[in-house]
């Protein structure tokens, strides 16, 4: 799922797992990948979950992830490596301030639902509030 918009091609969206981390998954902790948006020719790519074969035009690459911190009750935001700092001066400043509002909404969500121990084997739930399709817990 996309949380938002691209924006000068970057965007928060889900993270995805290679391997499905199956019962594990209540124990890794909810975080959120922020991605960057490049484009290249054409090429044939195989989806390695269902062997489907596309036509690809664009890819990304996780440059950080926005990780929820049960102690804190907060995010915080972790580095690929130094990819963060190396987008800095290109990252429009609109999606800079994208990833705090976002981080605080989703925060916010999360105290309110009472999800403060919030892993990513809550994300289907998270997913419903966020777009509204439960009617309590919404986000300002």
């Amino acid at each position: 799922m996309d949380y938002t918009e691209r924006i000068g091609g970057y965007q928060i969206r889900d993270v995805t797992y290679l391997l499905d981390p199956g019962n594990n998954s209540n124990k890794i902790p909810l975080e959120f990948d922020i991605v960057k948006w490049l484009q290249h020719d054409p090429v044939m790519v195989t989806d390695l979950r269902t062997g489907v074969q596309t036509i690809q035009t664009e890819y990304c690459y996780s440059i950080g992830f926005l990780v929820w911190d049960s102690h804190e009750s907060d995010f915080y935001l972790r580095s690929v490596g130094m990819r963060w700092v190396d987008e800095m001066d290109c990252m429009p400043r609109k999606f800079s301030d994208e990833v705090i509002i976002f981080a605080d909404n989703m925060a916010h969500l999360l105290l309110n639902n009472e999800l403060e121990e919030a892993t990513i084997a809550d994300l289907p739930t998270i997913k419903k509030i966020w777009t509204g399709t439960e009617s309590d817990g919404e986000v300002e």
